[in-house]
C-alpha cells in the first residue's frame, strides 16, 4: 500500500469508511496508518455531514473513502461547499468499479483527484495509480511490484489476449491466499496453474494499466451479444440530474434471453423520469445494450462495505 500511496508528511491523518473486516478497510484504515505512524480518526457512522466535519476539523491529509456511494454521499453534503479541506491530499478508492463522471464531480468540488486501486480478499493490493502521478480516468492502476496479471478469454480460461481484449483477470503474487479454509472444491476452482481466477472481466491497455468492465457473473446476455452493466451504468452517470445508478440483467420470456433494468437514484432535489434516462442512454448505447425498463428509486441496496448489492437489485426486478 505505502507502494501506492506513500506518506509525504511526517502527520499524516487518515479517516477511514470501510469496516475494518473488510480487505480495503483493513488496508487504508489499519496497516497503512500503523505502517505510516499517522494518526487516524474513526467516525462512529457513515453520515455525509459529519464525514465533511470530521474531515475539517482534524485536517485529515488521507480519506479512505472507498466505493462509489461513499464519495457520491459526501458530494451530496450540504455543508461539502463551505469546509475547508485543504490539508486533503489523497482520496483513494476501491472496494467497487468507480464511474468516471463521478470522479469528475469529485474534482470539480474538491479540486482533488480520486485514485483508484484494486484488490480482492484473496490477494490485495493487486493493482494501483503509480505515485505522484496522475491516475488514469477509469482506471485501477498498474500492477503493484511482485504481482503478474493476465486476461484470458472466458470459455477456458488458458488464453492469454493482448492489449485492448476483454477478458477474465487472473493474477498470482506472494501475497496470495493458498485457499479458501474447508473448502477444497472452491479452492481448486479459484487457485488455476498458480493463478487467482478473480472472476472480475477486464481489459489492459498498452502501458499496462487495468480496467476493469464488471464481474464475470454480472454480464447481461441479450440475443448473442455480451452487455456489461458498468458501461451502461457509465453513461446514465453522464445525465446530469443522476446520483447514482445501478443495472442488472433479467430474465426476458419472448426471446429466451435476458434484458437489461436500469435503477436510477436522482440527484437532491433534481426532477428526472425514466423517458429521459431511456432517450439518454438511446442517444448514446446501441439499441441492445439500452434499458429496456427504468426505475426510479429513493436509494440503491448496497452491501455493509457499502457496495452495490446486485444480488438484491436482481431479486427487486
Amino acid at each position: 500500500m505505502e507502494h501506492i500511496f506513500p506518506k509525504r508528511t511526517d502527520d499524516e491523518v487518515f479517516l477511514p469508511i470501510a469496516p475494518f473486516t473488510h480487505m480495503y478497510g483493513f488496508l487504508t484504515g489499519a496497516l497503512l496508518p500503523l505502517s505510516a505512524c499517522g494518526e487516524t480518526v474513526i467516525p462512529e457512522r457513515f453520515q455525509p455531514e459529519l464525514i465533511v466535519e470530521l474531515l475539517e476539523q482534524h485536517r485529515v491529509t488521507f480519506f479512505g473513502g472507498g466505493p462509489p456511494a461513499i464519495y457520491a454521499g459526501v458530494l451530496a453534503a450540504g455543508n461539502l461547499g463551505t469546509a475547508d479541506l485543504s490539508a486533503l491530499r489523497e482520496c483513494p478508492a476501491g472496494a467497487a468499479p468507480f464511474p468516471v463522471e463521478l470522479m469528475e464531480r469529485w474534482r470539480l468540488a474538491t479540486g482533488l483527484e480520486i485514485r483508484e486501486g484494486y484488490g480482492m480478499s484473496e490477494i490485495a493490493p493487486i493493482s494501483g495509480p503509480p505515485p505522484f502521478s496522475s491516475p488514469k480516468p477509469g482506471s485501477v492502476g498498474r500492477p503493484v511490484p511482485g504481482v503478474t496479471v493476465e486476461v484470458v478469454d472466458l470459455e477456458t480460461g488458458l488464453q492469454v489476449l493482448p492489449p485492448g481484449e476483454r477478458g477474465e483477470l487472473r493474477v498470482r503474487g506472494p501475497h496470495m491466499m493458498t485457499g479458501y479454509r474447508n473448502q477444497p472444491e472452491e479452492t481448486a476452482q479459484t487457485i488455476r496453474d498458480g493463478f487467482i481466477y478473480t472472476g472480475d472481466i477486464v481489459y489492459l491497455d498498452k502501458d499496462g494499466f487495468v480496467f476493469i468492465t464488471d464481474r464475470k457473473k454480472d454480464v447481461v446476455f441479450i440475443k448473442g451479444f455480451n452487455v456489461f452493466p458498468r458501461e451502461v451504468e457509465e453513461v446514465i452517470y453522464t445525465h446530469p440530474n443522476v446520483g447514482m445508478a445501478g443495472v442488472v440483467g433479467a430474465p426476458d420470456p419472448r426471446s429466451g434471453g435476458e434484458r437489461v433494468i436500469a435503477f436510477v437514484v436522482p440527484r437532491n432535489g433534481e426532477l428526472i423520469d425514466e423517458d429521459e434516462i431511456s432517450k439518454h442512454c438511446a442517444s448514446r448505447l446501441v439499441s441492445y445494450k439500452c434499458p429496456t425498463e427504468v426505475r426510479l428509486v429513493a436509494r440503491l441496496p448496497m452491501t455493509p462495505a457499502h457496495k452495490l448489492d446486485r444480488i438484491r437489485l436482481r431479486r427487486a426486478v
